[in-house]
Formats: structure tokens, C-alpha cells, sequence
């Protein structure tokens, strides 16, 4: 498989991850524009609908170009869009980033989430690394990005603004897997196959 022709739509235990579509603005937009939800993130918050809706678009056109590629997170039960994950990919590299909603977060989703993407990237055959940041004090997503089988190689110091807490330049920790490593290959499968256990 083509890393341009990554999946649309991506299901685990609980989970779909899918294109978003028109009527996910409003479920979207109430996450985005969330502090609590963005306080990490390295854009401001949002606070204008009309903004996100050209974001949307944007990503159509990268996914289009096989530069990124943006799914909302769904509950499979409900159909209830709880937050989005993205992969950017560059040459035979891919990086990835998520976010959820205040009231789903702590239940293991973004965990399952990042699993089952992590494992779709690993047995692709077109990606040899996945590369992850998170900012130092981001507890939260540097939990989520080891139980998902990342490996911390290092600090990055000054390494992004996250403008909704300071415009000063946060330290990251640096988190990979090689998928040409037979270990990290069996690690995500395993780790997959246990999306929604964790």
C-alpha cells in the first residue's frame, strides 16, 4: 500500500477513525475551541467556526495530495465525533498528533486511537519511521504516545511555541518507532489487537 492511499476510514474496538465530513463542525468546533483541550497545542485556540471550516478544507486538499491525512475520532457505539488525529507525512517519514474532548479524555481513547493508526503506519510498507512530539509537562500525551509502543529518544529544548501558554519556545520530548525494526512491527501489532484494553 501507497502512503497516498492511506485508509479513509480506520476501525478499532471502539473506535472509527474517518474523513471528516460537513456536519462535524459543530462537534469539532466545540473541542477545538475548548482551552482546556488546545492549552498544549501548537496553534491558539479557536474562536471562529468559519476558521475550522477552511481548516477542513485545507486537509481535504493535503490528503488529496498525499501530504496529511486528518480523521475525526468516532465512538463506533454512538457515532459521536470525540476528537480528531492527523499523520504528516515526508518521504519514507510520517509524524502524527491528536486531540480529544475534556469529557473523553482518561478512558483509553486517544491511546486506541494512536494503536491502531500507529499499526497501519508500521505495516504499510512505505514508512520506515513515525515520529511523535510532546511538550515537557504534557503528561497526558507522553502517557498516551508509550502505551501506544513509542520510544522516547531524547528532549528537543525550544522546540515549539504553544501560543495558548506562553510565546516562548516549549522543550518537547522526541518519541519513534522503526518500522523496519521486527520488534516494533510485533509491538504495534500486539499493541493494536489491544486497542480499547487500555
Amino acid at each position: 500500500m501507497q502512503t497516498e492511499f492511506l485508509p479513509e476510514v480506520l476501525a478499532s474496538n471502539r473506535l472509527l477513525l474517518r474523513r471528516p465530513v460537513s456536519t462535524d463542525l459543530v462537534a469539532l468546533y466545540d473541542i477545538y475551541s475548548d482551552s482546556s483541550v488546545a492549552h498544549w497545542l501548537d496553534w491558539p485556540v479557536y474562536t471562529d467556526s468559519v476558521q475550522l471550516a477552511g481548516d477542513i478544507e485545507r486537509y481535504k486538499e493535503l490528503w488529496n495530495r498525499g501530504e496529511e491525512y486528518y480523521w475525526v475520532i468516532e465512538l463506533a457505539e454512538t457515532s459521536s465525533v470525540i476528537g480528531s488525529i492527523a499523520c504528516g507525512i515526508k518521504g519514507t517519514d510520517a509524524d502524527f498528533g491528536f486531540m480529544l474532548s475534556t469529557k473523553h479524555q482518561r478512558q483509553g481513547y486517544a491511546t486506541e486511537a494512536a494503536r491502531r493508526l500507529l499499526a497501519e503506519l508500521v505495516s504499510c510498507g512505505s514508512i520506515d519511521r513515525v515520529v511523535a512530539v510532546a511538550a515537557v509537562g504534557n503528561d497526558a500525551s507522553i502517557a498516551v504516545l508509550e502505551r501506544a509502543g513509542m520510544q522516547r529518544k531524547g528532549i528537543a529544548p525550544e522546540f515549539m511555541v504553544c501560543p495558548n501558554i506562553s510565546d516562548q519556545p516549549q522543550d518537547v520530548l522526541i518519541f519513534s518507532i522503526d518500522c523496519n525494526d521486527s520488534m516494533a512491527s510485533k509491538s504495534a501489532a500486539t499493541a493494536e489487537s489491544l486497542s480499547g484494553l487500555a
